[in-house]
């Protein structure tokens, strides 16, 4: 790499094509014979395990999910990796934890007077079959379907059990999906209206 230059990384994912920093450039284009290092977002590839100099790959998913994506390939994949080449959030060695990556902005004060005195809970899906959920997200539905909140979510509540002997229907508390992007100032003007908001993320592990 020409001295003072930033590191050139072959980004894999599906999402960004190039992004950039003090540092580096992180670059879907960027061919691994030009690249110094390789970074797989998201989803692993089995370039990792051809590439000649530094890689990594960075998941932000709990631990559950590996078993399920891509019929167990995460899992299987994860396995080959050295430690200091699998960048995780839940990392055990905790030199190779990265925070979990998220959307953010400045907080603002929120001084509205007229705050609904309740919880708004955002969560997208119901959890699936009562008999097969994990004690957790029983635990979760048990306090989002509370009628002190206002349930936002997809369709797929329309669907929800709370037991296995109940039909399906939709909870008396669910208030349809929650309107605009997750950036857009709809949402944020919703949210706003109460004095608790809870974003429940689908994993079951230690925070």
């Amino acid at each position: 790499m020409v001295a003072n230059s930033r590191l050139q990384v072959r980004l894999i994912t599906r999402w960004s094509s190039r992004i950039e920093t003090t540092h580096a450039v992180f670059d879907r284009e960027i061919a691994a014979e030009q690249a110094d290092a390789l970074l797989c977002l998201w989803g692993p590839s089995e370039e990792l395990f051809t590439f000649p100099r530094r890689r990594a790959w960075y998941c932000c998913e709990p631990a559950c999910q590996f078993r399920a994506q891509e019929d167990g390939a995460w899992l299987r994949l994860k396995d080959r990796l050295r430690p200091e080449e699998f960048l995780w959030h839940g990392h055990l060695d905790v030199r190779f934890r990265v925070p979990h990556q998220t959307h953010y902005e400045p907080l603002q004060m929120n001084c509205r007077s007229d705050r609904k005195d309740k919880a708004i809970a955002v969560v997208s899906n119901y959890g699936g079959n009562p008999l097969k959920a994990h004690p957790d997200i029983r635990f979760r539905n048990h306090l989002i379907t509370s009628p002190l909140v206002d349930l936002f979510g997809r369709a797929s509540w329309r669907r929800y059990r709370p037991h296995w002997y109940s039909w399906p229907g939709t909870p008396p508390n669910y208030q349809g999906e929650l309107p605009g992007d997750w950036s857009g100032q709809q949402k944020r003007e919703l949210l706003s209206q109460y004095k608790v908001c809870v974003c429940q993320e689908n994993m079951n592990e230690p925070g």
